[in-house]
């Protein structure tokens, strides 16, 4: 699914953003889904502050970043086509990085993890769904967590 998911997106994608590399089946995933971006030309930048696996970090089209997501600054960045994110942290937190991308116009498409913890935050789901042209599912894997993507001419579809 990776490989075939990576050639469409490659279609569309000439820079991409994982601003997370945690540990687990997503790790795999995206470590995954890196090298095989990387292979079909696609620049990847990664951003953690967990070391990442160094066959993918010494790739020449990875730029790793081992620092915090929360304090890029998009426009020194650039722009990127996809930015993708699993970070653990309160959903505020990820809606006001997500905000900082689009307000700046640096990305385009969006698919990012919404952690939810204890009791659910209705509040903190509903900004994210209120996003104009964005959808929140709960995806097989998601256990007390959400998808929110944003991809023009995908999920603005109804």
């Amino acid at each position: 699914f990776g490989t075939s998911l990576a050639r469409v997106l490659h279609e569309f994608c000439t820079s991409f953003a994982r601003v997370c590399a945690c540990k687990g089946v997503w790790h795999e995933f995206c470590m995954h889904f890196a090298r095989v971006l990387h292979e079909f030309g696609t620049d990847v930048i990664s951003i953690d502050k967990a070391r990442l696996d160094s066959k993918i970090a010494n790739l020449p089209r990875v730029d790793f970043r081992q620092e915090s997501a929360f304090g890029l600054n998009p426009e020194e960045i650039g722009y990127i086509d996809w930015l993708c994110s699993d970070i653990i942290c309160y959903p505020d937190r990820l809606f006001q990085l997500v905000n900082q991308w689009m307000d700046t116009g640096m990305a385009t498409n969006f698919i990012c993890t919404i952690k939810l913890q204890g009791d659910t935050d209705y509040s903190a789901i509903t900004q994210f769904a209120d996003i104009p042209g964005s959808k929140v599912v709960h995806l097989y894997n998601n256990k007390h967590e959400l998808t929110w993507m944003k991809v023009p001419g995908v999920t603005d579809q109804e």
